[in-house]
C-alpha cells in the first residue's frame, strides 16, 4: 500500500504528480489541477512490491518547487 499526503503552497495549480510501474511504463495513479492554496490532498494506492518496481514523479510547472508560501 502507497500512502501519499501531499502539501500544496501558494500556488497549488503548478503541482502535478504521477505513480508508474517501472517496467511496463503504466501509470497506475496521478493527480493534479488542484485549486486548494496551502492545502493536503491524500491518495491511498494498494499495491506490493510484487507488483514491481516503481517510480513516484512529482513536477511544479513553475519551477520553483514546493515550500514555504512560493516555492525555492
Amino acid at each position: 500500500m502507497l500512502e501519499l499526503e501531499l502539501q500544496h503552497d501558494d500556488y497549488p495549480e503548478e503541482i502535478s504528480w504521477e505513480f508508474k510501474n517501472s517496467i511496463t511504463g503504466e501509470v497506475l495513479i496521478s493527480g493534479g489541477g488542484y485549486t486548494v492554496a496551502n492545502s493536503f490532498h491524500e491518495e491511498v494506492l494498494y499495491c506490493s512490491a510484487n507488483d514491481g518496481e516503481f517510480i513516484f514523479k512529482i513536477n511544479d510547472s513553475f519551477g520553483d518547487g514546493i515550500c514555504c508560501d512560493w516555492g525555492i
